[in-house]
């Protein structure tokens, strides 16, 4: 019973050093559109999300979001199989595809379809978002999990030495 409290704890304390970290980061990295947001509650001309997704910006946001949780996935994998292989290459699609309706957005603007925009701007953000806690939370697990083995295999090789 004691494992498992102290599992928790620790599973517990690594997502709430991963929320600090993931906030203070999306918050900077999404600092443009949260002061747009602002700004535009500030001056009552919060018309919602729309202007904010008809230039694209999601699209942007995602791609940019998707570079760090990239790197971080390709870091920790260990075969070409694995599942943060599988989420490597599932992001790079999702940043790729991102990149791709940005393009279709700025040249095409008038006739990229609406149905397209709003749906795929939210999902693509939220995904992406999602996603980016999982790679900071990756991190910080695996930074600390390597640790403790360290401290393990140091035990045992006290206790095969005859020390405390």
């Amino acid at each position: 019973m004691k494992l498992r409290l102290k599992i928790s704890s620790a599973v517990l304390e690594n997502h709430k050093n991963t929320i600090v970290f993931f906030f203070l980061t999306l918050t900077a990295t999404l600092f443009p559109l949260v002061l747009g947001v602002l700004w535009a509650v500030v001056r009552d001309k919060w018309d919602g999300l729309e202007p904010f997704y008809n230039s694209g910006e999601f699209y942007i946001y995602s791609a940019a979001l998707l570079g760090p949780s990239c790197y971080i996935f390709y870091t920790y994998k260990k075969k070409n199989y694995d599942r943060l292989s599988l989420l490597f290459l599932l992001s790079s699609l999702v940043a790729l595809f991102a990149s791709i309706l940005y393009a279709f957005l700025i040249v095409d603007k008038t006739q990229f379809s609406r149905s397209v925009l709003t749906p795929s701007s939210y999902v693509i953000l939220g995904y992406t978002i999602l996603v980016y806690y999982y790679a900071h939370l990756t991190d910080r697990i695996k930074r600390v999990d390597i640790g403790a083995e360290e401290r393990i295999d140091i035990d045992e090789m006290k206790n095969q030495l005859g020390g405390n």
